[in-house]
């Protein structure tokens, strides 16, 4: 028998098992109430879905915070189906496959933000819960709104994070905006070396590690929690043109105006109208040699990150994580434009700078750090 015809024969006798497999991989997939094209159905669905009420998680709720982290539920697997779906995001959320070493770096992760920041949120989360393939590295919601009664729930996806430490997660990140380019890349520093202190501090606390990662990320996301208190900025699965002109949301304000053909719109926009192409994880929709004037726009701006720019509610999840990592924890905080390998330019913290004093008084007021 002939190469070519050995292949045919192989490959006629496994086509019925690849399709037994498939079906069942299919048969498999929860129902959902939706179709995976019907973006207004699967937003309706979500608004009204049971993971966004106080009841659901009222027992988990009771539990301490840190046993409050693990696999997610199914109803919170459906919720995040359902938002990809009305997104138009090409993610397939799933149950997770979680080892005892990473829920211990999880727990690392945790127990390492300071005291007094983990006690400000404490009765604003409904827990941290893991999913993989969410469309990002992490994800949080609102269960309800409002300065006493504000929580909101955090997801992570595991996968982002098993393999990756904090500098390469940072870097990968920062790199999604733009389409690949081997002359332009993005060099992400938020640890120091493995091993090794930073001239700030020293020890494990410092170091370029898993566990680092992981709390970068939570950081961001409890960001989103503590906004669930209202005050900062609008909610983000309703905006409203007339309550963002009130000047209620000061934080808001400094950087973000209302237009009610476009949403929300940044004040620096004129000098980078790209901005409104910036998205991180899926649709790299900028050139990399856009990247120097990416980072340079934004340290003529009050945004602490090219991420910050992209919405209200990432500008204060944002300028939270670095606030609390640069200034509270006194971590490294810097992204590097190279081209072939050389630095173009350095983007630094911020948190030191006039142009991001107006936020910091507004976050030191928010967490009492002043």
């Amino acid at each position: 028998m002939t190469r070519q015809a050995a292949a045919f024969a192989l490959g006629h006798c496994l086509l019925p098992l690849l399709l037994m497999i498939a079906r069942a991989a299919i048969a498999q997939e929860p129902a959902l109430p939706c179709a995976r094209t019907d973006k207004e159905c699967a937003y309706q669905k979500a608004i009204s879905h049971k993971v966004r009420t106080l009841e659901f998680w009222r027992a988990v709720r009771a539990k301490p915070l840190v046993e409050r982290i693990g696999a997610a539920p199914p109803e919170l697997i459906e919720y995040l189906t359902l938002d990809v779906i009305k997104l138009g995001i090409p993610a397939r959320p799933r149950a997770p496959a979680l080892t005892p070493d990473f829920m211990a770096d999880v727990r690392a992760a945790l127990n390492g933000i300071p005291a007094n920041i983990r006690n400000l949120l404490d009765r604003r989360l409904a827990g941290i819960w893991f999913i993989e393939d969410i469309g990002g590295s992490g994800f949080a919601d609102i269960i309800r709104w409002g300065p006493a009664e504000g929580v909101g729930f955090i997801v992570l996806d595991p996968r982002q994070l098993q393999d990756r430490r904090a500098n390469e997660w940072a870097s990968w990140k920062e790199n999604t905006p733009f389409r690949d380019d081997p002359r332009w890349r993005i060099e992400a520093v938020i640890a120091g070396p493995e091993g090794k202190g930073t001239g700030i501090g020293r020890g494990r606390d410092q170091e370029n590690s898993r566990v680092n990662a992981i709390q970068y990320i939570l950081l961001h996301e409890l960001g989103h929690a503590l906004a669930t208190q209202g005050g900062i900025h609008s909610r983000w699965d309703r905006p409203n043109g007339q309550e963002l002109k009130s000047g209620a949301y000061p934080f808001h304000d400094l950087s973000w105006t209302w237009d009610e053909k476009l949403g929300h719109v940044s004040l620096f926009d004129a000098a980078f109208p790209e901005r409104r192409k910036v998205r991180y994880y899926f649709g790299a929709n900028l050139e990399g040699r856009r990247m120097i004037d990416a980072y340079r726009w934004i340290e003529s701006t009050n945004f602490p990150t090219l991420y910050a720019a992209t919405n209200p509610g990432d500008d204060f999840a944002e300028s939270f994580v670095t606030y609390v990592h640069t200034v509270l924890m006194k971590r490294p905080w810097e992204v590097r434009v190279t081209e072939e390998g050389e630095i173009r330019f350095k983007l630094k913290s911020c948190w030191d700078q006039p142009r991001c004093a107006q936020k910091r008084k507004l976050l030191e007021d928010i967490l009492g750090t002043r």
